[in-house]
């Protein structure tokens, strides 16, 4: 069963985003996320996720520099 990370501090695009990856891939695990620490923590705790979707604006995000960061943590994650 394939997993994805999802993070957004938005509530109705976390909602959104889970109920159109739930349509197309069904039985997939999702976690989410509310903010760039709480993703950095699920990163660490689920390393062999298979999708990591992520909004570049989330407060502490601050454009690219979240998604370099949680690449340089784990660089395995696509």
């Amino acid at each position: 069963m394939p997993t994805l990370l999802i993070a957004d501090d938005h509530p109705l695009f976390r909602e959104a985003l889970r109920g159109a990856v739930q349509r197309v891939i069904p039985g997939v695990q999702l976690l989410e996320a509310d903010s760039v620490e709480a993703l950095y923590a699920l990163a660490e705790q689920h390393p062999d996720a298979d999708l990591v979707l992520m909004d570049l604006n989330m407060p502490g995000a601050q454009g690219f520099n979240a998604l370099v960061h949680l690449r340089s943590l784990h660089p395995q994650l696509p």
